[in-house]
Order: structure tokens, then sequence, then C-alpha cells
């Protein structure tokens, strides 16, 4: 079944009324966009909510999962803006040496 997201006055009034019920629309919500996913990038993405959920869980007040969370996607921005403007050079590699088949050995061309 697919979920969308519920207005806005909606949401306010889940987040007064009945939190629970907002807490498993988030869930539900977050599972349907990984399920979107690409097959290839739904491990990469269930791990980053598990991370997500985990800093939600070490913060006493949502204020501070807030903040934990801005700090992860601040972290990862980072690293992108480094691999963008200074990447990694790639190690030369050494020229290749052509080897020779045998039959080519003992019949050289000429």
């Amino acid at each position: 079944m697919y979920l969308r997201l519920p207005e806005f006055e909606i949401l306010m009034d889940m987040a007064r009324n009945d939190p629970d019920g907002l807490e498993e629309l988030r869930r539900r919500l977050c599972a349907q966009i990984i399920e979107q996913a690409s097959p290839a990038r739904r491990p990469r993405l269930r791990g980053l909510q598990f991370q997500v959920d985990m800093e939600r869980r070490r913060s006493s007040t949502p204020l501070g999962a807030l903040i934990r969370i801005s700090a992860m996607m601040h972290a990862s921005l980072r690293q992108l803006s480094v691999a963008f403007n200074a990447p990694t050079p790639h190690p030369q590699r050494p020229p290749a040496r052509v080897l020779h088949y045998a039959h080519e050995r003992a019949h050289p061309r000429h």
C-alpha cells in the first residue's frame, strides 16, 4: 500500500495527540522510500536509516536528535565536498608488458 504524507495540520494534530501514530507513520514512510530505491542502494539506505534511528534514541530530546542528525549530514556533505574539490589521485600503474603466445615465438611474423 502506497502511503502519502498527510497535510501539515494533520501532522501537527498527530504530534500533539498521537505521537505514537506519528512515529509509526514516519517509520512506514521511510521504509516505503527505501523499498522504492534500486535493489543495489537498499542496503546502504537501510544502514543510513539505522544510524539515524540510533542517533534519535541516543538523544534525550527531539532538539538533541535534530542536532545529532544535522551533524551527520554536515559531515557527509564535507566528505562529498572534499571528494569533488580535491579528489585522491589514483596511483600510476607501470605500463603493461605484452607477452607473446608460444606459437608466435616459434613462428614470428615478418
